[in-house]
C-alpha cells in the first residue's frame, strides 16, 4: 500500500504512523507544504495522512498553499481515497465536508481525557481504545463541528467534536495518537510559548514532561485504530 503524507512544518511528523508504516512494508512519500511543494497524482496513492501545524484552515493568505491543498483534498474526498487527518487535517476536511472551524473558548494542551460516543464504541476502530475516556495528547486551540452525515468519535469540555468518521473513508481526530516523545518534545521546543498552565486546560512543560509514558500506550492505539480502519476498508 501506498500512503501519501502531508506535512505542514518540520516539527509536527508521523511519528507513531512512520513505525505503523514500515512494520507493516508499506510505502509511504511526503509532501511538505512548507517546502511549497506538490503533490502525486491521486492514482499513485492509496491512502492519505493528513497532519497538523499551527496555522488555521482560514489562513489562506499568510499560507498560500492551503488552496492548492485543499482543491487536492476535495478531489480526494469526491473519489472516495481513505484520508486521516490530524488536527489541523481534521480541520480542512472537517471544512471540506461542510463543518464549522472556529476558535474554542480554551486551548486545550497536554495529556487530556475524551469521552468516546455510544455509536461510535460499536465500530471496528473502537477497538484501539481500552476505556471509554482514553486520554490522549492534545494541542490545539481551533475546533470544528461535526460535518453533517458523519459518525462522532468522542469530545471534551472543550471539544464537543473531538473527531469523527465520515463514510467509513475519511476519520478526522483533533487528538494526536501520533505523538512519540521525540516529537512532544519538538512541539514543546518550537511552541513553549503557548504552555500558559494559568488557564484551565493547558499544561506545564513539566506536567506534559511527567506523563510522557502515556505516549508509549498511544502507539499501541494507533497500530490498532489504523490495522481496524485499514481491515474495515479492505486495503490490504
Amino acid at each position: 500500500m501506498k500512503v501519501h503524507v502531508f506535512m505542514h512544518v518540520p516539527y509536527e511528523g508521523l511519528g507513531h504512523i512512520e513505525d505503523w508504516a514500515e512494520a507493516r512494508h508499506y510505502d509511504f512519500s511526503f509532501t511538505q507544504w512548507y517546502l511549497e511543494e506538490h503533490p502525486p497524482a491521486l492514482e499513485e496513492i492509496d491512502m492519505l495522512i493528513v497532519l497538523g501545524g499551527p496555522m488555521g484552515v482560514h489562513d489562506v493568505e499568510e499560507y498560500p498553499w492551503l488552496i492548492e491543498e485543499k482543491a487536492y483534498l476535495r478531489k480526494a474526498i469526491d473519489q472516495k481515497k481513505p484520508i486521516l487527518g490530524i488536527c489541523l487535517g481534521a480541520q480542512i476536511l472537517a471544512e471540506l465536508l461542510g463543518g464549522e472551524v472556529r476558535v474554542n473558548p480554551h486551548r486545550e494542551i497536554g495529556w487530556h481525557p475524551i469521552t468516546l460516543e455510544k455509536d461510535f464504541l460499536k465500530t471496528p476502530l473502537a477497538k484501539a481504545f481500552p476505556e471509554e475516556q482514553p486520554i490522549v495528547f492534545q494541542w490545539h486551540h481551533d475546533g470544528f463541528s461535526l460535518p453533517k452525515g458523519a459518525m462522532p468519535i468522542g469530545s471534551s469540555p472543550v471539544s464537543a467534536c473531538q473527531g469523527y468518521v465520515y463514510d467509513e473513508h475519511i476519520v478526522g481526530i483533533q487528538f494526536h495518537l501520533e505523538m512519540n516523545r521525540d516529537f512532544i518534545h519538538r512541539l514543546i521546543n518550537k511552541a513553549r510559548h503557548e504552555l500558559d498552565n494559568t488557564q484551565p486546560y493547558v499544561m506545564s512543560e513539566e506536567e506534559i514532561e511527567d506523563r510522557l509514558h502515556i505516549s508509549d500506550s498511544m502507539q499501541q492505539q494507533l497500530y490498532t485504530l489504523m490495522d481496524s480502519w485499514v481491515e474495515m476498508l479492505r486495503l490490504t
